[in-house]
């Protein structure tokens, strides 16, 4: 017995149990006992002599944990839980690290496919190797899912996109949509294998679920009536006159792929970016008001409100017996040369009062600025640019000729050529001692062609037919009604003819009360004949023909202003429109007359309503800038209008006139 054991024993009954478990502590501070789990102390206790860890493998996922132990073998024999007292290590903590716990290891949560890490036990024993284990970290799994959007309702025909974002081991959320199993418990619905829901008829709370293992989560969609889901109108790009008004068509889809009516849509609201362009209604209708570019937009307040695409809308005048129909001219009857030299006859190419010209005739005007001469004695056609006066020659040699040309306008001919109009593609030509029609035209870019629409050049006659068929005898006047017929002032025959353009088949329209006639234009309902020889100016409905004679009393001569036939007239050469009234060159008088509706509009005016005033020219032939009657005019002949202004040829003062 020990000494420390001695003195426990003799003094027990005196100290008690509290001395005896006080002592107990000091024999174990003393390494009296023997015996200690890891070995290797004082007096001589068995030893550790090695380690092994369980398990030997093991699988965590990314983010989780799980736990080894470590289990001592003695040098007794003897085996112990030795979890506690050994160090624990990974040998590699961007896949693995140790927990606080002994024992314990989380797999890294980045982890993104199955990585192998060797878990270590180490004993500070000396000579006691370490123990290893292999722990495999794959990546996270899932925990939980949800679905969104939750408790849906759409109309008929609109998909709806699921999407499934899943709970991970590792504590991040991601998306797992295509990875689980969707299916619908209703017919109303079908789902992909990517969660893409397809409503197919109406219903109610039809069940929407995500399932993977044994996780789900689960969400409803009500199917509700289709609704408009598009709205169009058309066409993208819209041209309407001034004045004039276009209906713009409008189409919509459902939601259910089926196309939607009026009654879908409702009533519109609809936009114009420029009020003082053109207006639009509820109904998608466009009024043009002037000149320039609006874009329409149009919305429906159905659908959850739709709006349609932007339509561009252009407001042009309006092609029409070869002048420009719009606004009714405002004129404060200011007379200017705009080319040609006063007094001095030629053919040259230049621009303003530097040009000159040699009698020119008929006159027409296209949307683009530029105005078109039938230069009778020089036997050309002449371009004059509105803006600038800048005048160049379009065709003709400058000898009369009748060459047609299927290139080169310049080596084209003509003999005395008077009137001129254009529908805005091409230019039509009354050669009047040719007895022929011509037409110019692009081909393509840069190559102009003359050629011969209808008569003979060289023959004159009275024969309706198709093109070389028909005859004409010394025409003078020509214009064009936008719908593809000319009408021509068939002078030596005392005759109105109709050319429809497409085959040049060649008809006689009216040979009544005609005398010479030299002008015409049309507002498209209505031609209208300045009748030279008579002095009067004839209306002849294009339906049916009825004629009368609408100002001017036949046969005698004058310059009284006045209603209907009250009013005189003395050899009106040309005439043309605006598309509200009427303007004459009175060539006899040197004045430049006006034939306005007291009321109502031009289509319907009759001698009844038909006020004859004097714009401009004294009556004097001569050549003077001025306003309104203190300017004079030298033999009017040809007259045409670009809707801001009249334009004049002066016969007699081979020039180019501009009344504004």
């Amino acid at each position: 017995m020990s000494r420390i054991e001695q003195l426990i024993k003799e003094f027990s009954g005196k100290l008690g149990l509290g001395l005896i478990a006080l002592a107990s502590l000091a024999l174990a501070a003393c390494g009296g006992g023997g015996g200690g789990d890891s070995g290797g102390g004082g007096g001589g206790g068995p030893t550790l002599v090695s380690m092994a860890i369980n398990p030997s493998t093991a699988t965590v996922s990314a983010g989780l944990s799980t736990s080894f132990t470590a289990q001592g073998t003695f040098s007794d024999s003897s085996t112990s839980d030795v979890t506690s007292s050994v160090i624990w290590s990974s040998d590699n903590v961007a896949v693995a690290t140790a927990g606080t716990n002994k024992g314990s290891f989380t797999g890294a949560a980045g982890i993104l496919a199955p990585t192998d890490v060797t878990i270590r036990a180490s004993s500070s024993v000396s000579g006691v190797a370490d123990a290893t284990a292999l722990l495999t970290v794959t990546d996270a799994s899932l925990t939980g899912i949800a679905i969104s959007p939750v408790a849906q309702s759409v109309p008929l025909g609109t998909p709806v996109t699921y999407t499934a974002t899943g709970t991970f081991s590792a504590g991040l959320p991601g998306d797992v949509s295509g990875s689980v199993s969707w299916s619908s418990d209703n017919p109303c619905v079908s789902i992909s294998a990517s969660g893409v829901a397809t409503t197919i008829s109406e219903c109610v709370n039809a069940n929407i679920s995500a399932t993977a293992s044994l996780l789900t989560d689960s969400t409803t969609l009500t199917v509700t009536p289709p609704v408009l889901k598009t709205l169009t109108i058309s066409p993208a790009t819209a041209n309407v006159t001034i004045g004039g008004t276009l209906a713009l068509t409008v189409s919509g889809k459902m939601t259910n792929g089926n196309n939607a009516t009026a009654a879908d849509w409702g009533t519109l609201t609809c936009n114009s970016s420029d009020m003082t362009v053109a207006t639009v209604t509820a109904a998608a209708v466009v009024s043009g008001l002037k000149k320039g570019a609006a874009n329409i937009d149009c919305s429906s307040a159905n659908g959850g409100g739709v709006n349609a695409n932007t339509v561009a809308a252009t407001v042009t005048t309006l092609q029409m017996g070869g002048s420009q129909h719009g606004l009714a001219l405002t004129l404060p009857k200011d007379v200017t040369t705009l080319a040609g030299m006063a007094g001095t006859s030629g053919s040259t190419n230049a621009t303003g009062t530097s040009a000159s010209f040699y009698a020119p005739a008929g006159i027409t005007a296209d949307a683009n600025g530029t105005l078109y001469v039938a230069d009778n004695q020089n036997h050309e056609i002449r371009k004059v640019d509105v803006a600038t006066g800048a005048t160049t020659t379009l065709a003709g040699t400058g000898l009369p000729g009748v060459a047609d040309h299927p290139s080169n306008p310049l080596l084209a001919s003509f003999n005395s050529p008077n009137g001129i109009t254009t529908d805005g593609n091409k230019i039509y030509v009354a050669d009047t001692m040719n007895h022929a029609i011509r037409m110019i035209e692009e081909t393509s870019p840069g190559v102009i062609k003359v050629s011969t629409l209808a008569g003979v050049a060289g023959s004159s006659g009275s024969a309706n037919g198709a093109g070389s068929v028909a005859r004409f005898s010394q025409p003078r006047g020509i214009t064009a009604d936008g719908s593809g017929n000319l009408y021509v002032a068939d002078t030596g025959n005392n005759s109105i003819r109709k050319i429809v353009i497409a085959g040049g088949m060649v008809s006689t329209l009216s040979t009544s009360n005609l005398l010479t006639p030299f002008g015409i234009t049309t507002d498209g309902t209505n031609l209208y004949v300045a009748n030279t020889g008579k002095h009067d100016i004839q209306r002849i409905v294009i339906a049916g023909g009825a004629q009368s004679t609408l100002a001017g009393i036949s046969t005698v001569l004058g310059t009284t202003d006045g209603t209907g036939t009250v009013a005189q007239f003395s050899q009106p050469f040309d005439i043309t429109s605006d598309g509200h009234r009427l303007y004459v060159t009175d060539s006899n008088n040197n004045t430049i007359r006006q034939i306005a509706p007291s009321s109502g509009v031009l289509k319907d005016m009759t001698s009844v309503n038909a006020v004859v005033t004097t714009l401009a020219g004294s009556g004097v032939a001569d050549t003077i800038n001025g306003n309104g009657t203190a300017a004079a005019f030298n033999a009017p002949h040809g007259i045409t209008t670009d809707n801001s202004a009249l334009f004049i040829t002066e016969n007699g003062g081979h020039t180019i006139r501009k009344l504004k």
